[in-house]
């Protein structure tokens, strides 16, 4: 076998040519923070839907017991009082009540990763600016 001669290239600017190096590996860390985010957002979407469609279902079940359990009544045709309808929903208020809910955003669990691409991000930029 052969030794292979390294190739040597020169670099015009070095110092800036790593500082574009070192920024560009800061925006691909921030990149990956941000994804590992998404990910842990994900999956907590993907639970509470699973949550939510056990609720629904649990619902229907019971909504089916309710209506199963309740007596039949007979089909009566309704009497013929349209005009005192009419005074009764004229008589009636509409009253708005205004509730406030408090949504509270979910508490953000840091992972390990993310921690990680932090401390590289934070390393990078030590690097930087002692250029």
């Amino acid at each position: 076998m052969e030794k292979e001669n390294p190739m040597y290239v020169y670099i015009e600017n070095p110092v800036s040519f790593r500082k574009e190096i070192l920024e560009n590996a800061i925006n691909t860390t921030t990149i990956l923070k941000y994804y590992e985010s998404l990910k842990i957002i994900r999956e907590r979407k993907v639970k509470k839907i699973q949550e939510i469609r056990g609720l629904v279902l649990d619902m229907k079940k019971t909504n089916k017991s309710l209506i199963n359990s309740m007596p039949e009544l007979p089909e009566e045709k309704p009497k013929e009082i349209k005009e005192e309808k009419k005074e009764i929903h004229e008589k009636k208020e509409v009253k708005t009540v205004e509730k406030q809910i408090k949504i509270e955003p979910p508490k953000v669990h840091v992972s390990r990763e993310e921690d990680q691409l932090t401390r590289e991000i934070m390393d990078i930029q030590r690097k930087l600016k002692s250029l």
